[in-house]
């Protein structure tokens, strides 16, 4: 039972893996073969992946949880769907395609990833698992925000995105960049004490990901080699809107959830104020006596002249 999640996952990717053999005939581009080894190197990798996972989990056993290894194994399909289907093979002769692509990848694959904490667990197959915390330092929001921005807009300006499409290789390391700092940004906001932060970051990104879509859906030219100005504006739609309205949507989710949070502990610490001070009451009323006096103030000549003076 505890291997369900990985062989669903493993057999998602074979079965999207079958699909880009026959697109990829219809690229009409000379490096299909590349294209095509690429696409079985990241099918191989996710496999492994999910053999590695599933071991990890089988040692941790019922200390991890269910939904973290459900939400790896929908993140490795999620990859999958965007990098080894035939989405791969549209997205590189339509623009509107490829931001659906790396849609995809950042707002549905990364934050899935982030929460199967799939370094973690593949870790503990090793005889001795490091202890990614040190390795990974705390969570920095604001550093992983600033990473995945620029990786988003270098690979997004018209030399690099065409560039990109012309070599395989390097088609490949964006793809990796753009999912990898993604995953970090989400794994920095979802990270305990990081999350108020983390809110505000997320609107940070969804801010410079919507301007970069609206610049791309306001142009009125095209940006891109071989692009339409039709197709340009659709993907810069796709990227300014429904990208933009899901970052929000979840920054806002986050930051619901922390004000929440919030309100639950000042709750708790006003009873538990309102506790102590009726037991410093009934304490004091305990330590006097019935008709004891006051003390009386120790009131120098001074004092008295002091007052004296004021009447």
């Amino acid at each position: 039972m505890q291997l369900t999640a990985a062989r669903v996952a493993a057999a998602a990717i074979v079965g999207i893996l079958a699909a880009p053999h026959v697109a990829a005939a219809h690229t009409g581009h000379s490096s299909a073969a590349v294209t095509w080894s690429g696409r079985a190197a990241l099918a191989v990798a996710l496999l492994i992946g999910a053999v590695l996972y599933a071991r990890g989990r089988q040692r941790l056993g019922e200390r991890w949880p269910l939904r973290r290894t459900a939400a790896a194994a929908c993140g490795a399909v999620a990859v999958g769907v965007a990098l080894l289907s035939p989405l791969d093979a549209w997205a590189e002769t339509n623009v509107a395609a490829h931001m659906v692509q790396h849609t995809v990848l950042i707002l549905i694959a990364a934050p899935l990833l982030a929460l199967g904490r799939p370094l973690a667990v593949m870790a503990a197959v090793l005889p001795r698992a490091p202890r990614l915390g040190r390795i990974l330092g705390r969570p920095r929001p604001g550093l992983a925000c600033t990473t995945h921005g620029v990786a988003l807009w270098l690979w997004h300006l018209p030399p690099f995105y065409d560039l990109t499409l012309a070599e395989p290789v390097l088609h490949a390391v964006a793809h990796a960049t753009l999912l990898g700092t993604a995953v970090w940004l989400w794994w920095s906001v979802s990270r305990g004490r990081a999350r108020i932060s983390g809110a505000l970051w997320l609107f940070v990104t969804a801010f410079h990901a919507g301007g970069l879509g609206a610049l791309m859906a306001l142009s009125t030219r095209p940006w891109f080699h071989a692009a339409t100005l039709e197709d340009q504006q659709l993907a810069g739609l796709v990227m300014w809107v429904p990208a933009g309205g899901l970052l929000t949507a979840i920054a806002l989710a986050l930051l619901a959830g922390w004000l929440r949070a919030g309100a639950r502990r000042a709750s708790a610490l006003a009873l538990v104020a309102a506790l102590l001070s009726c037991v410093a009451l009934v304490a004091c009323n305990r330590g006097m006596r019935p008709g004891t006096r006051m003390p009386e103030m120790d009131v120098t000549e001074r004092h008295a002249r002091d007052i004296a003076a004021v009447r």
